[in-house]
């Protein structure tokens, strides 16, 4: 009888574990199989994250790269800005420069024009006298 009583208590206890672990996971337990499913899904993500986590870090040399590229090319803008401001002052020194030549042609032209009206009245009152 005692040994009935023992086997019907441990019955009795197996049966209540059972109902234990039915109700654990009704209250939102999960099993070892549920759980090694989450643990592997959590390395998926973890994975995700990491290579995500790569491309944000090659990203950003990328950025800084262009960054330093963008401060190589405003020096290389400045430059050509002062280059280009040096090309106006050189011509306009050069239109300048054309307008004096022009005025010195014309008075150069005018003189010389001048100097030829001269000898040729030179050489007609020489040559009138002598006929």
């Amino acid at each position: 009888m005692k040994r009935f009583l023992n086997i019907a208590f441990f019955v009795l206890i197996i049966l209540s574990l059972g109902g234990c672990a039915s109700m654990l996971k009704s209250m939102g337990g999960v099993s070892k199989a549920e759980l090694t499913a989450l643990e592997a899904s959590m390395d998926e993500r973890l994975n995700k994250i990491s290579t995500a986590w790569e491309g944000t870090e090659t990203a950003l040399k990328e950025v800084e790269a262009m960054k330093s590229t963008v401060a190589t090319l405003q020096t290389d803008v400045e430059t050509i800005k002062a280059t280009a401001k040096d090309l106006e002052d050189a011509r306009t020194t050069i239109q300048t420069l054309v307008v004096k030549v022009d005025t010195l042609s014309n008075d150069t032209l005018m003189k010389l024009a001048k100097l030829i009206e001269e000898a040729l009245a030179a050489e007609k009152s020489a040559a009138t006298p002598a006929q």
